[in-house]
Formats: structure tokens, sequence, C-alpha cells
């Protein structure tokens, strides 16, 4: 359901949160610690910086860093621009004719499961991955 990329940049933004007074970070510095490819997680992290989850700064003591508070930012601001989760079908099987008038033989058993995910990842915050509420 996440991507690698996704994975990442949760991971990546959860480093961020921790990080004293919102200092900037370097990509390569956030790639170490959580063993990703630099080059791959600083064009995830531009991404999320022109979505406007993080803050982007060139030169010496640039990085990036948080464009708000970690108890603002949720699960879906994070994974969305990466792999467009709000535009994703309805339908498991990715069927654009099926709906509750016309559903495909997976239709009732999905919607129920897609709707707790939906629901998982707009309430989850950083914040809340840092205070332990989601295990790892």
């Amino acid at each position: 359901m996440i991507s690698d990329s996704g994975r990442h940049a949760i991971k990546a933004v959860v480093i961020l949160a921790t990080q004293p007074d919102n200092q900037p970070m370097g990509a390569k510095a956030i790639a170490q610690e959580i063993r990703a490819p630099q080059n791959y997680l600083g064009k995830l992290l531009q991404q999320l910086a022109a979505a406007g989850i993080l803050n982007s700064a060139r030169g010496h003591g640039g990085g990036f860093s948080l464009a708000r508070k970690a108890n603002k930012i949720t699960l879906l601001d994070v994974l969305d621009p990466l792999q467009h989760i709000s535009d994703k079908p309805e339908c498991f099987f990715g069927w654009k004719k099926c709906s509750d008038s016309n559903p495909c033989a997976f239709h009732e058993q999905w919607k129920p499961q897609r709707k707790r995910i939906a629901e998982l990842l707009t309430d989850t915050t950083i914040d809340d991955i840092l205070d332990g509420k989601i295990i790892e």
C-alpha cells in the first residue's frame, strides 16, 4: 500500500521533527540516518518542499526543516505528494465503473477497509509517531 518512497519520506519527516529548534538538516545526513540513497531521498525531500511540507534552504547551514509543526503534518500530507493517494480510484481493482450502485465482486469488502485506511492516514500525525502511538 505504501511505496518505498512513501516509507522513506515518512522516516525523513520524523527525523526532521526530532531536530532541536527545527534546525535544517541536509539530505545526506537524513539519508545516512534512514539508510536511503542520498540522490533518491533528495528528490523526495524536494517534492515535499514543493508541496509545502518542508522548507528547503541552500548553502552553508541550509538543508530541510519542517514547514509546520509535527502535530499539524499527517501521514496523508507526507504520502499524497509522492503517491497521489487522494487520486486513487475507490475500487480495489481500479475499475472506473465500480460504485455503490454498480459494485465489483470485492466492493462491499473493500469499502470499509479503504475508509479505515483513509482515516488512519488523515488522523495520524508525525507527532503521533514520535509519541509512540504508531508501532514500527
